[in-house]
């Protein structure tokens, strides 16, 4: 039974779209993964579908079934209430609900009995670890007996193997039907962890963020990692989503740069070429430790820049990327600053503003108001930032903080 649909839903801030022309049905007994790089609206969808926003055009239908107080949300921070127990943590969601007191004791004891959190009621948010923490965020959700819990990269901040058992005692409360949940809406940057969790995949592109894939999981539960089908699964969704992100290497001067340490650059090609210069995006992220969301966007960068190339599932080194890696640090900052000025827009416009001015100094305002002409305030701030440290690294021009000038 269908719980509720997006008709043609789009959202707009300052006339750029953030989702255009959603369309989305969220049906009862099924878990939904969306992901997408930066940008591509996921965690816009779950304000929508929470009612903490409205679209801008088109429709979302809630069916008679499904009430607003119905929807719970797990947040990436615990967002728990420090100066509140654990049990209070859990009692302040049901007492805002009117709930009677009786009714909000006997809830709280059976869900923290049920998500593992029994010896811990008294305890306060500061005396958990991370993964006991996001299971007081899923107790209190799952408290209020909601037909819908939407999830926003619950898992992120966790270390992978306590990552890997809040999934699994999840995946044990769902399957077994031991709580009052028809669906589960989850946000995820991992691709791996979508098809381990969910029964149907939507992928969105960026800016704005539009549906470009929507598949069905037909694997049979419990899943296993290693299992070929689940693997060749992960590598086509992998497929779909560098090829469908293409778009984000329109070579414009408003492209956001991804804000990620100059050396770890080196250590992903670095990593392609021990690997005969051709990977799959997949052994990439397990082998670099860096969220496909990110990795994609880094991906993006060195193939806008000349060092790397994709195609299906893969990415390779390009000629240049080999010789990058065999220069020595002279030769590495030279050839990286020719691929720079030549393939990105905005690192040459800040040299060549800089030249053009007679004291050969502007202020840092400058090249942030035109950013956010078209980025928003924090992609501007960290496209501002990567730019600066690629202008340091390679001696192209220099900042200093102080006077917040750019200078020759």
């Amino acid at each position: 039974m269908s719980l509720l649909d997006f008709s043609s839903v789009s959202l707009k801030y300052n006339d750029q779209y953030i989702i255009q022309d959603i369309n989305l049905n969220v049906e009862g007994g099924e878990i939904v993964a969306l992901i997408g790089k930066s940008g591509s609206g996921k965690s816009t969808i779950l304000k929508l579908i929470s009612k903490l926003l409205e679209p801008s055009e088109g429709e979302i239908k809630y069916y008679d079934k499904l009430k607003k107080e119905k929807i719970s949300m797990v947040f990436q921070n615990f967002a728990l209430l420090p100066w509140l127990n654990i049990s209070e943590n859990i009692e302040a969601v049901l007492e805002a609900q009117n709930i009677p007191e009786q009714e909000i004791k006997e809830r709280t004891k059976n869900i923290i009995g049920l998500v593992g959190l029994d010896g811990y009621q008294a305890a306060y948010p500061r005396e958990l670890s991370g993964g006991m923490k996001q299971r007081v965020g899923i107790a209190r959700a799952l408290a209020a007996k909601p037909q819908i819990m939407l999830m926003d990269e619950p898992f992120s901040a966790l270390d992978v193997l306590t990552a890997n058992t809040l999934k699994n005692d999840l995946m044990d409360l769902w399957i077994g039907q031991k709580v009052e949940l028809e669906s589960i809406m989850l946000v995820t940057h991992n691709i791996e962890e979508a098809v381990m969790l969910a029964d149907k995949i939507v992928i969105l592109s960026s800016k704005p963020g539009r549906i470009v894939l929507e598949t069905k999981v037909n694997l049979p539960r419990p899943r296993d990692p290693k299992d070929p089908e689940f693997i060749a699964l992960v590598e086509k969704l992998y497929g779909h989503f560098i090829s469908d992100n293409k778009t984000s290497k329109v070579s414009d001067i408003y492209y956001p740069v991804p804000l990620f340490p100059v050396n770890a650059f080196y250590g992903l090609l670095k990593i392609i070429k021990d690997s005969s210069n051709i990977l799959t995006l997949s052994s990439l992220e397990k082998q670099s430790k860096v969220n496909a969301s990110k990795l994609l966007y880094v991906i993006d960068f060195l193939e806008l820049i000349k060092f790397v190339k994709t195609k299906d599932n893969t990415v390779s080194l390009l000629p240049a990327g080999q010789i990058l890696l065999e220069s020595t640090k002279t030769q590495k900052k030279k050839l990286f600053s020719e691929h720079l000025i030549r393939n990105l827009p905005i690192m040459s416009y800040v040299y060549e503003t800089l030249k053009a001015r007679p004291l050969r100094r502007a202020p840092k305002s400058r090249f942030l108001s035109l950013l956010e002409d078209r980025l928003s305030k924090e992609e501007a701030i960290d496209t501002l930032k990567a730019v600066t440290g690629w202008g340091r690294h390679i001696e192209l021009f220099f900042y200093d903080d102080r006077s917040q000038q750019y200078y020759l």
